[in-house]
């Protein structure tokens, strides 16, 4: 008597409906290479411990469900469900890839807050136009010494003195004014679509 014989005779002590005998998975794993189509969808003997739901439908149908993972491998936190129906009579496995049903299995993100993205793009707007206006101050009006750098923008650290500053009016000013043109365009789309694009 092979494995799938040894299942035919052993369903026949069951009764119709939900199967609660453990022995069946496993015999249902070891005959699973014998049934016809039973290497469908990538499926094989090692995964039907993982089947659930086994009902038997007299005289010789076998129902289960089964969760596959291929999903989940590719990031989703969503696993398929297929149903497998085994004919004994006939020796066959089958499943409709139309007749799935999908299942959480991860967990799902955090909804986006929108208000804290656009609030810090907004106070860095707003403090990138400070520093834009004393930079303007200080490349063309020329209104601040050394001191002043020191106190109210500490460039002095990074342009070393007030001549280097004078010689690289034109590419710092632009430089400054891009950044912030950014900015202001980020946080249109983020008011405009409600949704982080940065």
């Amino acid at each position: 008597m092979d494995a799938l014989d040894e299942l035919r005779t052993y369903v026949k002590t069951l009764p119709e409906g939900r199967i609660t005998d453990a022995k069946v998975k496993l015999l249902i794993s070891h005959c699973w290479d014998l049934l016809e189509g039973s290497s469908d969808h990538s499926m094989n003997m090692f995964k039907v411990h993982r089947a659930e739901d086994l009902m038997f439908n007299p005289p010789a149908t076998i129902l289960f469900n089964i969760e596959r993972h291929g999903q989940t491998v590719q990031g989703s936190i969503y696993a398929s469900v297929q149903k497998w129906q085994i004919n004994l009579i006939e020796g066959t496995a089958t499943s409709n890839p139309f007749d799935e049903e999908k299942r959480i299995v991860g967990k799902r993100d955090a909804p986006l807050k929108v208000n804290p993205i656009a609030e810090k793009v907004v106070n860095d707007i707003v403090n990138l136009n400070k520093k834009s206006e004393f930079l303007f101050n200080i490349l063309f009006q020329k209104r601040y010494n050394k001191q002043q750098l020191r106190a109210e923008g500490g460039l002095e650290k990074s342009l070393k003195n007030y001549s280097q500053v004078k010689g690289g009016t034109e590419r710092l000013f632009i430089m400054f004014m891009r950044k912030k043109n950014l900015l202001d365009q980020q946080l249109c789309q983020i008011l405009k679509h409600g949704k982080n694009t940065l």
